[in-house]
């Protein structure tokens, strides 16, 4: 969207406010429950760092193939 764009400054305050409300809700609720359940949340982070890679892996490469695609035609 642009700023120009109908309901631009609704749907950022819509956004924002959806933010906040998820940080409530980690900070609150989710990190106190994983503290208490003494996660090794270093050993997780490496976990979801080395998946997220993996699926970036997967989507650059579907958009290489569809970019060559779309070049033969």
């Amino acid at each position: 969207m642009k700023p120009t764009d109908d309901h631009y400054n609704a749907k950022v305050t819509v956004l924002g406010e959806n933010i906040d409300h998820h940080i409530r809700e980690e900070e609150g609720e989710m990190f106190p429950k994983a503290r208490k359940a003494k996660l090794d949340t270093t050993t997780l982070g490496e976990a979801l760092a080395n998946r997220m890679h993996e699926l970036q892996a997967v989507m650059d490469k579907g958009s290489e193939v569809k970019a060559k695609k779309t070049a033969y035609r």
